[in-house]
């Protein structure tokens, strides 16, 4: 039990939430611990310094400039996109990598998959918390550059601005959506949170070795790209963003995320088996 009070379990003595909405309890736990870990606050407060000074570039160039208003470059979001993953990537494994790994290490899951708290609502939850963590870093800076630039466009268009803030809402989310569950499913394979976090940024960075070794070989051939996960999130940004031929890294992308679910779903499921047996 000393294991468990450690972890951040606690018998809940307050009013019992319908079964449906029960992993929210889940998840503001988890976003409390990852609150309460200084290096995971340090990366969020640094992850909002490219959105700072990319706007205090642009408002200072149209000052100098001496126009009211700058055309937008439609290339300054790709770049900011590329910069802010990585502060994802580091928060998926500092932070994700524990939230399974954790529990299991504390032998709390089986606490936690008890009736009624099914291993579908345990995962969600655990998914809810990494997810908004990874959407503050990552897409809530590309939502408020998208608004700066309309605040400083020649003209202030409501559709268009409507367009390019859906797409943006898309890319980021299903990149997101994919660092959260592949984390995930890493955090379920082991006990170790360190081990794991170091095995996740280790697959995102062998990943993309492994392309350009192979890209060198085979004459840089398409296929090549989707062995990496930088670049499958890079070109899936560039289809969504401004149209082209990356809708196969998306596509893989979308199948990295069933996957993961299917993987997790489970191995939660197998765990929460063998401890009642048990």
């Amino acid at each position: 039990m000393a294991d468990l009070h450690r972890g951040g379990f606690r018998v809940w003595e307050g009013a019992l939430l319908p079964s449906s909405t029960r992993f929210w309890v889940l998840a503001a736990s988890d976003l409390g611990r990852i609150r309460a870990s200084r290096w995971s606050r340090i990366l969020v407060y640094l992850s909002a310094i490219p959105l700072l000074v990319m706007s205090l570039v642009r408002f200072g160039t149209m000052l100098a400039s001496g126009t009211e208003r700058l055309a937008i470059n439609i290339e300054v979001l790709d770049r900011l996109l590329s910069g802010q993953v990585l502060f994802a990537v580091l928060l998926a494994g500092m932070a994700g990598g524990r939230l399974i790994a954790e529990d299991r290490r504390t032998n709390a899951l089986s606490l936690y998959l008890a009736r009624p708290l099914s291993a579908g609502r345990y995962l969600l939850g655990k998914g809810v918390a990494l997810g908004v963590l990874l959407a503050s870093v990552y897409t809530l800076p590309a939502v408020l550059y998208v608004l700066v630039e309309a605040l400083t466009a020649p003209q202030f268009e409501l559709l268009a601005l409507a367009w390019r803030m859906a797409r943006t809402l898309a890319v980021t989310t299903l990149h997101t959506g994919s660092m959260t569950l592949l984390a995930l499913a890493l955090s379920a394979s082991g006990r170790k949170p360190k081990l794991i976090a170091i095995a996740w940024i280790a697959l995102y960075l062998v990943t993309d070795a492994a392309s350009e070794a192979l890209g060198g070989a085979f004459r840089h051939a398409a296929w090549t790209d989707l062995l990496s996960l930088r670049r499958l999130m890079e070109n899936s940004a560039l289809w969504v963003l401004h149209g082209g031929s990356g809708w196969s890294s998306a596509l893989v992308l979308a199948g990295l995320c069933a996957v993961s679910v299917a993987a997790l779903r489970w191995q939660v499921s197998r765990m929460g088996r063998s401890m009642v047996s048990s």
